[in-house]
């Protein structure tokens, strides 16, 4: 009667096995495994034949070598989550503590000198002036900035370079200076490097709808994202970006539902001349859209 064959003690080796990537992932983890010693030349020579009268040798039991976790090493960083939202959501402006402004009695007129003496939002600390607009009552066009620039002193509420290149615009759309207004999301120039907030622009804004209120336009151009978020609704800006507003006829969130166009902001216009042309079919749009609207003579 022969002897059964011996049983192979299985090693660590043929129980788990782990590519380059998982010991890499587990020395990041501050984990380190023992390997069990390759079993050398002679050990794995043919075991000698059994005497006859001798007992089969007992199985002994399989050795189980168990992860040991160190300390991380200081080297190594703290594994951070990872953020995976698919579209960014417009976060709602912060509760604000000033009085909300107010419209009520304010005209045309009076609409500078109020602005001038405004407390209701953080523009107030450190302002270098104000500007409420820059064009004609009688303006059937509006267009609207994001923000006044903090650096200038004059009566606009773009610079004196945007300004030059905005009156260029409107002369190349064959529109009068009395069928324009200029105006922004903001009336206050903030302080030194500083820029408003989602807070500032909603406290601010009433202003902007009172003017919008007073003109009665036949079209609003939204120059700047932020613009296209504060005049539209917000189901056709949420996590959209500007070159996905653009090229399109939108309707305004205002009572009057006066269409809007979006395009780039006068600033960017004049850092990269490839805006140009994509800001000028913007404007043929909101021509066509404006005799398309006009009565038939």
């Amino acid at each position: 009667m022969s002897n059964p064959p011996p049983v192979k003690t299985p090693r660590l080796q043929d129980t788990l096995q782990l590519d380059r990537r998982a010991r890499a992932m587990l020395k990041a983890m501050g984990i380190q495994w023992f390997w069990p010693s390759a079993p050398s030349s002679a050990a794995v020579a043919a075991p000698p034949a059994p005497a006859p009268a001798a007992a089969p040798a007992p199985v002994s039991e399989p050795t189980v070598y168990a992860p040991v976790a160190t300390a991380a090493r200081a080297s190594v960083p703290p594994l951070r989550p990872i953020e995976t939202a698919l579209e960014p959501m417009r976060e709602a402006p912060p509760t604000s503590t000033r009085a909300p402004v107010s419209v009520d009695g304010l005209s045309w007129e009076t609409l500078a000198t109020q602005v001038a003496s405004c407390q209701s939002c953080g523009l107030c600390e450190g302002r270098s002036g104000s500007v409420s607009g820059w064009g004609a009552p009688t303006a059937k066009w509006v267009f609207v900035a994001d923000h006044l620039p903090s650096t200038e002193t004059n009566h606009a509420p773009v610079g004196p370079s945007e300004l030059t290149l905005f009156e260029a615009i409107c002369q190349a759309m064959s529109l009068a200076p009395a069928d324009v207004y200029l105006t922004s999301l903001t009336k206050c120039r903030a302080a030194p490097g500083m820029a408003p907030t989602s807070a500032d622009v909603a406290q601010c804004l009433p202003y902007l709808h009172a003017q919008l209120a007073w003109l009665q336009p036949q079209m609003i151009v939204a120059m700047g994202l932020p613009v296209a978020q504060a005049l539209l609704p917000v189901q056709r800006t949420q996590g959209r970006a500007l070159g996905q507003l653009r090229g399109q006829v939108h309707p305004s969130g205002l009572p009057a539902a006066t269409p809007v166009v979006v395009t780039y902001p006068l600033s960017a216009l004049l850092r990269s001349s490839q805006e140009k042309p994509k800001t000028w079919a913007d404007l043929c749009l909101a021509i066509a859209e404006v005799d398309a609207r006009a009565p038939s003579s």
